[in-house]
């Protein structure tokens, strides 16, 4: 990416450069050729970076869409924990005491 944005300044320069010579030489044909280059160039450069910043704006929304999902999946498993905690409450921890007030009650 690099490499082909320095190479369209080069080309937009050139053409540039050339287009200001031949209207110095009034070779108008030519003068008008190059600097209709330099505008297909410099139209090229602006799409590139169009498609650019649009494939930057789709990774953000791709992470903050992950970032989303993991943080529905981490509220899932606490939610599955807390149940978890609270059956092992509610079937192993609560029985046996309620057994052990009831032998230390009626000795």
């Amino acid at each position: 990416m690099a490499k082909e944005h320095k190479l369209n300044t080069e080309l937009i320069s050139s053409a540039s450069l050339l287009a200001n010579i031949y209207r110095i030489q009034k070779n108008i044909d030519s003068a008008f050729y190059y600097y209709e280059l330099e505008n297909q160039y410099k139209q090229r450069e602006e799409e590139e970076l169009k498609k650019s910043e649009l494939s930057v704006v789709k990774a953000q929304i791709a992470f903050d869409n992950l970032q989303h999902s993991l943080i529905l999946a981490q509220a899932s498993v606490n939610r599955e924990k807390v149940f978890a905690m609270l059956y092992w409450w509610l079937f192993c921890c609560l029985p046996s005491l309620c057994c052990f007030y009831t032998i230390k009650k009626n000795p």
